[in-house]
């Protein structure tokens, strides 16, 4: 910005002196300059330029002393000024807009999306060039090369020895030397064996008093816990993926006071097998009747946690869940998706996990770019639950098994082998599983002999509960007020007509209570609306069936292709992609007739 254009602005001000000094020839500007070059260097700094393309309103000072923006139009920072430092000419990036609006977008704006691409891609390489060093790191032979040539004159130091709480045991310190050489065998994946980051755990242990005299030995040991720790990290981020939290979140939370009775034990056997019981536990039930709304509610309920973890050390007792999602992306509704999330969450709750994937994960990193096959991601979990080096509790919960995109026999079997294949074993690691589904004959066959219920034989009350808040006329005034015709809509005799349709599924009483809503806003009878609850199927195939006859005959083709973008993406389309892929769609169809 040159001088000129703002020097009116700070007249017979303090700060005047301080802007001459930002004159292109300026020492000091020059001193900025030199050092911003040195940090950029050294730092290997990324720099993206902006800058404006449109002029602006220079400031003026009117006959009265007062400033105006109505001096003569000009860019007001060049772009050789707006760009100094530019990584490259591929970072200098115009934005049409002056100087006031260059940095002020709505997210509609092409200069939005401009910036937030660039910021992405600078994130991305971030996150290359962190991989790169990482797998630079875990392979170079430097750490041990260090302990190697240190080693002889720690053997020869008795009083490191002494200091290790060994006297005249110069062994200790050549055991810990080992032990530090072969966890970076370890890492550099020379050998498979992870017995010995138990033995350096043990080592750390004894030697945490190491006097001054074994500094250099004391290095090795944190260099070894830190590249450990970082190998940590790398697992656990190789692990996750962008929509693992999508269909959770998706998933109606539950309502006020429902659901609790889960953990009432004269119920239902919940309670009293997640304290003392072993193996599965299978809730099954029709279609729309709640399964997921429940076991929401049990992964988040801390009550679930106080009761898995009565007994036991809360330090090494977890929770994990997965949610399978048949209208989701791959990892949604797939085996390598439950064991990808199963394993993120342990490592996430318990990072002590890593030493148990790290051997699985050497295959991985690098040559497969971080990717898990199947068959590894097998191995790891099986590594987690048939260790024996620390006790470990998980409680599984998977629900939806019937929204799994294989055949129902393969993830039922899967399911019953998690706990099956550890029964006497000399694993340390306790699974318990609680999973839902509709009551299918693949599920029947594996889970019948394992404790359970039917959902719908449990939620009349929450129902109950549900319609007589929705129908309300006290939480609802402004709908019920302006006519009395629909005070029995509160009744026992009329809410026991949708109970009863109802049979348990609870996605059709919220379906009916809409409609009733909808009915009574349109002045609809009593007649009517209890004629609307007879007739609407409470089979959701059927429902669903009744609801595109109900649409528009020269509006359905429209929306059979609606539901085919939405059925058949391989993940949840952002509105501009559903809107862009429909008017495809309609253009092709328009096309063809």
């Amino acid at each position: 910005m040159q001088v000129s254009h703002i020097i009116t602005v700070v007249e017979g001000q303090p700060n005047k002196e301080l802007i001459q000094n930002l004159q292109p020839t300026s020492l000091f500007l020059s001193e900025l300059n030199r050092q911003y070059d040195g940090i950029t260097m050294f730092r290997k700094i990324r720099t993206i330029c902006l800058y404006e393309t449109k002029t602006s309103p220079t400031v003026e000072r009117s006959s009265s002393g007062t400033l105006r923006r109505s001096g003569p139009r000009e860019i007001l920072v060049e772009p050789s000024s707006a760009c100094y430092g530019a990584s490259s000419a591929n970072d200098k990036i115009p934005i049409d807009e002056d100087h006031s609006r260059i940095v002020k977008f709505l997210y509609e704006d092409p200069a939005y999306k401009i910036i937030v691409f660039n910021i992405g891609q600078i994130l991305e390489e971030t996150r290359l060039l962190n991989h790169q060093d990482l797998s630079s790191s875990l392979h170079s032979t430097d750490v041990q090369q260090q302990a190697a040539y240190r080693s002889t004159s720690y053997l020869e130091n008795e009083q490191v020895s002494t200091a290790l709480n060994f006297p005249e045991n110069p062994s200790a310190a050549r055991g810990l030397l080992e032990t530090i050489e072969n966890v970076m065998n370890l890492i550099t994946g020379k050998i498979s064996d992870t017995n010995c980051l138990a033995s350096l755990e043990n080592w750390i242990e004894r030697s945490r008093d190491i006097v001054a005299c074994s500094l250099r030995l004391q290095d090795d040991v944190r260099a070894v816990e830190t590249c450990l720790k970082d190998c940590g990290r790398s697992i656990l981020e190789s692990l996750d993926f962008d929509d693992s939290s999508d269909r959770i979140q998706s998933i109606d939370n539950v309502s006020q006071g429902t659901y609790e009775w889960i953990f009432e034990n004269d119920r239902v056997p919940f309670v009293e097998w997640l304290r003392k019981g072993s193996g599965v536990f299978w809730i099954q039930g029709k279609p729309g009747s709640g399964k997921s709304t429940l076991m929401k509610h049990i992964y988040l309920s801390n009550e679930t946690q106080k009761i898995f973890c009565e007994g036991s050390d809360p330090q090494t007792s977890f929770i994990a869940a997965f949610f399978f999602h048949n209208r989701g992306s791959n990892r949604q509704k797939t085996l390598e998706g439950l064991l990808q999330s199963l394993l993120r969450e342990i490592l996430r709750k318990y990072p002590r996990a890593y030493e148990l994937l790290l051997p699985v994960w050497l295959e991985v990193h690098p040559r497969s770019r971080g990717e898990w096959t199947p068959r590894m991601l097998h191995r790891a979990l099986h590594g987690v639950l048939s260790q024996n080096r620390f006790s470990l509790r998980l409680l599984f919960l998977i629900d939806a098994l019937d929204e799994f995109e294989g055949h129902a026999d393969e993830v039922a079997y899967f399911v019953s082998s998690l706990h099956e294949k550890l029964a006497g074993t000399s694993s340390a690691t306790e699974v318990k599983i609680c999973c839902t589904s509709r009551p299918w004959k693949a599920y029947k066959d594996h889970f019948a002999r394992y404790p359970g219920f039917a959902i719908q034989e449990q939620t009349l009350d929450d129902l109950r509960m549900f319609v007589r808040d929705k129908l309300n006329p006290q939480t609802a005034p402004s709908m019920f007020s302006t006519t009395e015709r629909y005070s029995q809509l509160d009744s026992e005799g009329f809410q026991s007509l949708i109970l009863n349709k109802a049979e348990g599924v609870f996605l059709w009483v919220k379906l009916i209570v809409n409609e009733i809503l909808k009915a009574v806003i349109e002045g609809k009878d009593e007649e009517s609306l209890k004629e609307l609850i007879e007739t609407t199927p409470v089979d959701l195939e059927e429902l669903y069936t009744e609801t595109l006859r109900h649409i528009p005959e020269e509006s359905r083709i429209d929306v059979y292709i609606m539901l085919e973008i939405v059925a058949r993406s391989k993940r949840a389309l952002s509105m501009d992609e559903f809107v862009a892929t429909f008017l495809c769609a309609t253009s092709l169809d328009a096309n063809r007739r």
